[in-house]
């Protein structure tokens, strides 16, 4: 159970997961080794999962996120385990959901250029038990966050 101080916490190092013990414990009023033993034990508790650094897209040339809505032939489990087996493999792919409804997945992709989107079209259309892929491509990105709300 979270209390309010953990919450504190997780809101500040969803802000900034590179600030000092020292400095969270400020932030959120409590003694450094404090601040350390309720880190740790968000981390051992799988509260925290990972730290990680969000990195400019345009500066590595990703240039277009697409969206492509993916349909199968069947939804059996070989088959869905199979076909996300392989976009495991494809750089290109950021996100990746299975989905209820009509389609079965929805994908985005990072692309540098059309060229670089045709081939990795072409890949997932290759994949077994495909049956229809429709692709969007984002005009503008409105929101994004990577932060989950807490109180």
């Amino acid at each position: 159970m979270l209390d309010l101080t953990d919450i504190k916490i997780l809101n500040e190092l969803q802000s900034d997961g590179r600030i000092s013990i020292a400095k969270l414990s400020q932030k959120v009023d409590i003694s450094n080794s404090s601040c350390l033993r309720r880190v740790k034990s968000l981390e051992k508790n799988g509260i925290i999962e990972k730290y990680t650094a969000l990195l400019s897209q345009k500066k590595f040339g990703i240039t277009s996120e697409i969206f492509l809505l993916i349909k199968m032939k069947n939804q059996s489990r070989k088959t869905l385990e199979k076909f996300q087996d392989h976009i495991h493999t494809l750089t290109e792919v950021m996100e990746c959901f299975l989905l209820s409804g009509e389609f079965d997945y929805l994908i985005k992709l990072g692309v540098k250029n059309n060229e670089n989107l045709l081939a990795v079209h072409n890949k997932i259309a290759e994949a077994s038990d495909v049956a229809r892929i429709n692709s969007f491509f984002s005009l503008q990105k409105i929101i994004q966050k990577t932060a989950i709300p807490l109180k």
